[in-house]
């Protein structure tokens, strides 16, 4: 678990950023949007770069992305790699992958100084789909707070509880009108 002065700026953008401004299609696709105070330069190597995305995010490609074709990306070194693929790369504009059955896409767009970062993500199942809005939630709040020049720590997996990840993934269930999920033993 990251100390208090690392984890304090990350909790106050997981709070700041509700699942209300989240979009759902009905189906398996949620969008999440997030406005970055740094250029899209900055925030296209955070998300291609495998030493940028190793900072924030739990889908890290275990080499840095250059162009569509095939790729693989990993949630800590030496974690089992997941196949994936790029299908388009537009920098610093638009990205999309796959990240073994889930789809991403990636949408910059400059705004004043700042960047809207735009997530669009397919699951491949309801669960799947809450798991991942509650995580995404959390990892973007760290990537805000970087972008914001505070000192944080990468917050993935079993950490993301202490973060509120199973009470986001209720209320992205509700959000989206969707069953309430079964807690986690």
């Amino acid at each position: 678990m990251p100390d208090q002065r690392t984890q304090q700026p990350v909790l106050e953008r997981v709070l700041e950023n509700t699942p209300d401004e989240a979009f759902y299609d009905g189906d398996a696709t949620f969008t999440l949007e997030r406005r970055l105070s740094r250029e899209p330069d900055w925030v296209w190597r955070m998300l291609t770069t495998a030493a940028g995305a190793a900072r924030w995010s739990p889908c890290v490609p275990t080499s840095d992305l250059t162009g569509t074709g095939p790729a693989e990306f990993q949630e800590e070194p030496g974690a089992e790699l997941v196949d994936g693929t790029v299908t388009r790369f537009d920098p610093p504009h638009a990205l999309a992958h796959a990240w073994g059955r889930e789809r991403l896409e990636w949408a910059l767009s400059p705004a004043d100084g700042y960047t809207d970062l735009n997530l669009t993500m397919t699951c491949s199942s309801e669960d799947m789909l809450l798991a991942c809005a509650a995580g995404w939630h959390i990892c973007l709040a760290t990537l805000e707070a970087m972008a914001d020049g505070e000192e944080t720590a990468r917050v993935v997996g079993p950490a993301s509880f202490a973060y509120g990840w199973e009470g986001l993934r209720g209320s992205y269930a509700q959000r989206f009108d969707l069953p309430e999920p079964a807690p986690l033993d």
